[in-house]
């Protein structure tokens, strides 16, 4: 008598398990507290942001005067090498305030970004577990062309793109998901979740 042999299961075949996928750069960049951190540091740091320019602008005016003098020199004129020695130190002492600067700007915004990406993991979370997703993965942010979403055209995205055949094959290579139907894609609900929830300072 023949041996009826039991079906073989398909390698990685679990349908149980359900997948999404979000484009966490599009989260980020609809998150409505992203932009208003960047214009609330943008006001915290405009002052002391002109002033640094206010200085450059006097500095590159004294420059333009000491190099106005007539024959200068300051190889062999003592006062004209007094002159170019105090706006060399000056020009030092700009660029350091300048760094030191970008320093702070950049601490600030590290701590506020901290927050946010613990407010979009948080999100992607919620989502999936309202959904009832096992897991949800980042979706790539271009096509295997290295091409951005034509749907979605930015210009920030299109200045990413690969422009060569060593950085399209890596944006291929390091795409996490390299196909998905539009159906398990919950980028939209993930920004209409944060941006529900959020409540810009000062709001009751």
């Amino acid at each position: 008598a023949a041996v009826l042999a039991a079906p073989l299961a398909h390698a990685g075949e679990n349908p149980g398990k359900r997948t999404a996928v979000v484009n966490v750069s599009r989260v980020f960049k609809a998150y409505k507290k992203v932009q208003d951190i960047q214009t609330r540091l943008e006001a915290r740091f405009k002052p002391a942001k002109e002033a640094l320019e206010k200085r450059a602008e006097q500095l590159q005016a004294e420059m333009q005067a000491v190099q106005a003098i007539p024959d200068f020199n300051p190889k062999i004129n003592p006062e004209h090498l007094k002159r170019a020695q105090e706006i060399q130190h000056k020009q030092l002492v700009l660029e350091k305030d300048k760094f030191d600067f970008l320093q702070t700007v950049e601490k600030a915004r590290l701590e506020e970004m901290k927050q946010v990406l613990k407010e979009i993991r948080a999100a992607i979370t919620a989502v999936g577990k309202a959904s009832q997703f096992d897991m949800i993965m980042r979706a790539p942010e271009f096509d295997w062309e290295g091409k951005a979403d034509p749907s979605k055209k930015d210009p920030e995205e299109e200045a990413l793109e690969p422009r060569n055949s060593v950085e399209l094959v890596k944006s291929f290579k390091e795409n996490p998901v390299l196909y998905f139907s539009s159906g398990v894609d919950v980028t939209q609900e993930v920004i209409g979740k944060l941006n529900d929830q959020y409540k810009p300072a000062g709001d009751k």
